[in-house]
């Protein structure tokens, strides 16, 4: 589905969200307020960063425009591969960076077999239960994702927390009950990865070398009035060439044992 769909499509759900609420006063309201988010991927810009195409579509609080919205527009099996919708709580954004979801993890079921119409079955239940509050832990719950790919289609429910294991397990449970399927549903931690030169520079030893240097040139600093301007000028420069080769033969020749050795 092209954002230019989606627009349309939002459009047009909008209008029959209204029309459905002006029907049948007063609405039904939502425990809570939820948001939908469409992110297309199937045509990344050069260099844009993760998430640099997600959007969000719109946020309501009614049974009725929630059905509005979902009837017209955000059914998983109309996507284009390397699209996703999620259905997250108002506020929360579908981002691990969330303070929200930075310290959750998510459940993953995975759709083998007949898949457009499993997957649609499956998002469906899982957003009536979600915003029907089924689940015991719903404060817990992030929200989900409806992944559309290549070769798999997927869901995923998003946890606020990764370590409490009776509201995982009771979570988990819940949803697989939810999409009454015998596939088996698996959970995976969120880890902010570091980089093996971040872990390297931030290493206790490593970081009181560096700030060795750093000291050195400081003082060559202060010590202008010993030598001319020009002179200092150079020594700083060649300091500063030293410190860089310095750090880039560490990490070459050592990189591989400090990450056996220390990190483990």
């Amino acid at each position: 589905m092209a954002t230019e769909d989606v627009n349309e499509a939002l459009a047009a759900a909008e209008v029959t969200a209204i029309e459905s609420t002006e029907k049948q006063q007063p609405p039904h309201k939502l425990e809570r307020k939820w948001s939908f988010w469409f992110d297309n991927q199937s045509k990344p810009k050069q260099g844009a960063a993760w998430g640099a195409s997600l959007r969000k579509a719109c946020t309501f609080d009614t049974v009725e425009d929630f059905w509005g919205l979902h009837e017209t527009i955000f059914v998983p099996s109309r996507l284009t591969p390397n699209a996703d919708i999620h259905m997250f709580k108002a506020g929360v954004e579908p981002k691990w960076e969330d303070p929200e979801c930075a310290n959750g993890g998510k459940w993953t079921y995975v759709v083998t077999n007949n898949r457009k119409q499993a997957l649609d079955k499956a998002w469906l239940e899982t957003l009536m239960a979600l915003v029907g509050e089924q689940f015991d832990e719903a404060d817990e719950i992030c929200g989900v994702v409806a992944s559309v790919r290549p070769k798999q289609d997927k869901l995923s429910l998003w946890t606020r927390t990764k370590s409490n294991e009776a509201v995982l397990m009771g979570i988990g449970k819940k949803w697989k009950e939810i999409l009454d399927v015998t596939d088996k549903i698996s959970f995976t931690n969120h880890v902010i990865t570091t980089s093996p030169r971040k872990k390297l520079i931030n290493h206790p030893f490593v970081s009181a070398f560096l700030n060795c240097g750093l000291c050195i040139c400081r003082m060559m600093q202060e010590e202008v009035d010993l030598v001319s301007e020009e002179q200092t000028r150079v020594c700083l420069r060649l300091m500063k060439m030293q410190y860089a080769y310095s750090l880039a033969l560490f990490e070459r020749f050592f990189l591989v044992t400090l990450q056996s050795f220390v990190f483990q």
